[in-house]
C-alpha cells in the first residue's frame, strides 16, 4: 500500500471519527479544562492497548502537568 493510499485511509478514519464524535470530544474537552481550571486534574484511564495514549499524558519536564494518568500494566504486555 502507497503512502498516498494509507494517508487517505487515515483521513477518512479521523473525518468519520469528527463527523461522529465531535459532540463527545468537545464535552470532555470541557470537563478537563473546567477541573484543571480550579486546580483539580483531568483523570485518563487506559489497559491493554489504550494505555498507550494514556502514557503520554504523564507530565514531563516542560508541559502541562494537568493530567492524572492512570494505568494497569498487569493487563498490558509492554516488550521491553
Amino acid at each position: 500500500m502507497s503512502a498516498s493510499k494509507v494517508y487517505a485511509s487515515v483521513s477518512k478514519i479521523l473525518q468519520q471519527v469528527e463527523t461522529s464524535q465531535i459532540s463527545q470530544i468537545q464535552k470532555a474537552a470541557e470537563m478537563a479544562a473546567e477541573a484543571i481550571a480550579v486546580d483539580r486534574f483531568a483523570v485518563m484511564f487506559g489497559t491493554g492497548h489504550s494505555f498507550m495514549p494514556i502514557m503520554d499524558t504523564f507530565p514531563r519536564v516542560g508541559c502541562f502537568p494537568g493530567w492524572l494518568p492512570i494505568y494497569e500494566l498487569a493487563s498490558t504486555v509492554v516488550p521491553m
